[in-house]
């Protein structure tokens, strides 16, 4: 019996541990004649989450935050964005125009913001096989995000990013984190 549990599980390891990851599925674009260096502090604006899943905006936010700070970027305390959206009456809605971010730049004293929001985020259940092992099942979690920096001196919107990933297991913050990490690939260090 602990021969054939242990077989059950050195063949467990060795047909998921060894599958390789599917690469994250990324698109950007960058303005032409656009130097993102130039902008030294950013605000990022909690992102839109996908329905019944709060937390995954502020995850986004927070992550893509960490991500510009690493690469140079003065980045101001998400907490005190959600402060100013609230007293301009944003903070429910995410709805902002061209007028309101040029406002919002002013107050925080920021040269850009970074707005975006999160698709999918789920994880899949399937049940797979059935041969000499029975049925397994498989568990992935997805999440996507789309994302872009508007200049506050004009508001046009200058870098924009979309990415995709999947990860084993039940934890769809994973191949979140890894879209978004992606996606900021593109996004020059200062």
């Amino acid at each position: 019996m602990v021969k054939k549990l242990i077989l059950i599980i050195l063949i467990s390891l060795a047909l998921f541990g060894c599958v390789p990851a599917i690469p994250p599925v990324v698109d950007h674009h960058l303005r032409p004649g656009i130097d993102l260096r130039r902008y030294e502090r950013i605000a990022v604006l909690s992102f839109s989450p996908p329905s019944g899943e709060t937390s995954a905006g502020i995850y986004a936010s927070d992550i893509v935050g960490l991500e510009l700070m690493k690469k140079g970027y003065i980045v101001v305390e998400r907490a005190r964005v959600d402060q100013v959206l609230r007293e301009q009456g944003l903070g429910l809605t995410g709805v902002i125009d061209e007028l309101t971010a040029v406002e919002i730049g002013k107050i925080l004293g920021v040269q850009a913001i970074v707005v975006g929001s999160v698709g999918n985020y789920k994880i899949d259940r399937q049940m797979m096989g059935g041969g000499f092992f029975g049925p397994m099942l498989i568990i992935t979690s997805y999440a996507s995000v789309t994302m872009k920096m508007i200049d506050l001196r004009d508001a046009s919107v200058v870098w924009a990013s979309q990415g995709s990933s999947d990860a084993p297991g039940s934890n769809p913050t994973v191949p979140l984190r890894t879209a978004i990490i992606e996606c900021l690939k593109s996004f020059p260090g200062k």
